[in-house]
């Protein structure tokens, strides 16, 4: 089963939550989220977060 975020994803930490929730489809504004992406990433690698670990 696949499972899709209706509302629209706004920011990286959205997505990435989302991703650990085990979500395969997204309704994103992929230019915002790549370019926050891309700031994340110059500072320390991206991860996806361990749902009951990490939130």
């Amino acid at each position: 089963m696949l499972l899709k975020w209706v509302n629209p994803v706004t920011s990286l930490a959205m997505l990435l939550l989302a991703k650990a929730e085990g979500v395969d489809r997204f309704n994103a504004d992929v230019t915002e989220v790549l370019r926050e992406a891309s700031r994340h990433a110059s500072l320390a690698p991206l991860l996806v977060p361990l749902a009951g670990l990490d939130y």
